[in-house]
């Protein structure tokens, strides 16, 4: 997986219980909105309505 300069953090989720892995890219840490509430960088992104925010993430799949 590749992601942007705009995702600052990465995810890994493996549930115990079930055979599978999740990465995920996050642009912000967790409880962010709160954080930015109270003057803490967390990377929040917000968007004003009426304007969009575009970045890329990318999956790279080749067999093995």
């Amino acid at each position: 997986m590749q992601a942007d300069a705009s995702f600052l953090q990465w995810v890994l989720y493996a549930p115990l219980d079930r055979p599978i892995v999740c990465l995920e890219p996050y642009t912000c840490t967790g409880d962010a909105a709160n954080l930015a509430a109270r003057g803490i960088e967390s990377g929040l992104i917000t968007v004003p309505p009426g304007l969009t925010w575009q970045s890329t993430v990318r999956m790279l799949v080749r067999q093995l």
